[in-house]
């Protein structure tokens, strides 16, 4: 079975997700054409939604950090 797992990186190359592994199984059996094209449209909107969630997640907290910093001067 195809499994994918998806890691986060900052620009300096550091794991920004770390305890957060997106991990997705494909759920591949018989590997026909369609049961391919099935899996990655259903992929693709599974980690749509979970990408989606993470990056406005860490977006939020780099915003808060920032304002606290601000704030505190």
């Amino acid at each position: 079975m195809a499994k994918i797992e998806i890691i986060f990186r900052d620009d300096n190359g550091t794991i920004i997700n770390e305890g957060k592994t997106l991990e997705y199984n494909l759920g591949l059996g018989k590997e026909k054409f369609t049961d391919i094209e099935d899996a990655v449209e259903q992929f693709r909107i599974q980690c749509g939604k979970e990408i989606t969630e993470f990056l406005l997640y860490q977006a939020q907290q780099k915003f808060i950090k920032e304002k606290k910093t601000i704030i505190s001067n």
